[in-house]
C-alpha cells in the first residue's frame, strides 16, 4: 500500500466515523418514529463498511505485534511437529551483556527471541532428554538477525570436532542460502553460530510465515547432520 492509498483510507475512515456519528445525533436530537430509524439505519450500514477498512488498515500498521503474534503461533506448529525436540525460552538471559545498565539489558532482552533444543535430538525417536541448550536466537533492531548455534552435543558424536562443527555450519548455511536467497547467510567460526540477515526489519504476518519455514528447514538441517 503506498502512501496517498493509506492516507486515502485512513481520511476516509474518519469521515465514516464521523458520518455514523452524526447520523445518530440527528436520530436523537430529531423526531424519532420508524421512518427516521429505518434512515439512520440505512446511513449507518452505509458507511460501516468504510470502518471497517479503517480499523483493518490501522490493525496492519502495528508491526511488531502482528508480527510477534504471527510468528508465536507458528512456532507453536512447529514446536509440535517436532516435539519435544525444541521449546521457547520463555525468560532468555543475556549472554554477553554484563557490563550494560540494567535498563540496557531489558531492552535488549524485549526485542530478542530464544528457542531451546534437546542436546539428545533422539528425543523425537522417544528418547529421553533433560538438557535443553540454546538452539536459535532472534534478534531485532534495525534488521533482524536469526543466528543458529552449532553445538557439538547436538550431534551426539565423539568424532565431532570443532572442525567438524564448522563443516556442519557451512552445510546447513549453503542448504538454507539456497531457498532462502533473499537473506544473506554467514558462519561465525569462533562462535560456531550461522548468522542470517533479512535485510529488514521483518515486521509482517508474512515474513513471520517465511522465518518460522527458515527455522522449519533448518531443524530438519540439523536432524539430517545428527544422522549422518
Amino acid at each position: 500500500m503506498n502512501r496517498d492509498d493509506f492516507i486515502d483510507k485512513i481520511l476516509g475512515g474518519i469521515f465514516a466515523v464521523v458520518a455514523i456519528v452524526a447520523a445518530i445525533i440527528e436520530l436523537v436530537l430529531g423526531d424519532i418514529s420508524t421512518a427516521s430509524v429505518a434512515a439512520c439505519i440505512k446511513d449507518v450500514f452505509s458507511t460501516l463498511a468504510v470502518v471497517v477498512l479503517f480499523f483493518a488498515v490501522i490493525k496492519d500498521k502495528m508491526p511488531a505485534r502482528n508480527f510477534r503474534q504471527s510468528f508465536e503461533r507458528e512456532m507453536v506448529e512447529i514446536s509440535a511437529k517436532y516435539a519435544p525436540l525444541i521449546r521457547k525460552e520463555e525468560a532468555p538471559e543475556a549472554q554477553d551483556a554484563e557490563s550494560e545498565s540494567s535498563i540496557a539489558k531489558k531492552k535488549k532482552l524485549d526485542s530478542v527471541i530464544c528457542y531451546d533444543m534437546a542436546s539428545n535430538l533422539n528425543v523425537i525417536f522417544g528418547a529421553s532428554c533433560n538438557d535443553y541448550p540454546r538452539f536459535m536466537e532472534i534478534h531485532s533492531n534495525e534488521t533482524t538477525i536469526v543466528k543458529f548455534l552449532i553445538r557439538k552435543k547436538f550431534f551426539d558424536s565423539s568424532e565431532f570436532t570443532e572442525a567438524t562443527l564448522i563443516d556442519v555450519a557451512n552445510k546447513i548455511k549453503t542448504n538454507l542460502s539456497i531457498k532462502f536467497n533473499e537473506y544473506s547467510f554467514s558462519v561465525d567460526e569462533k562462535r560456531n553460530e550461522i548468522n542470517v540477515n533479512t535485510n529488514q526489519l521483518i515486521a509482517s504476518k508474512k515474513d513471520a510465515i517465511e522465518l518460522a519455514d527458515l527455522i522449519d528447514n533448518a531443524i530438519m538441517l540439523y536432524i539430517a547432520e545428527s544422522k549422518k
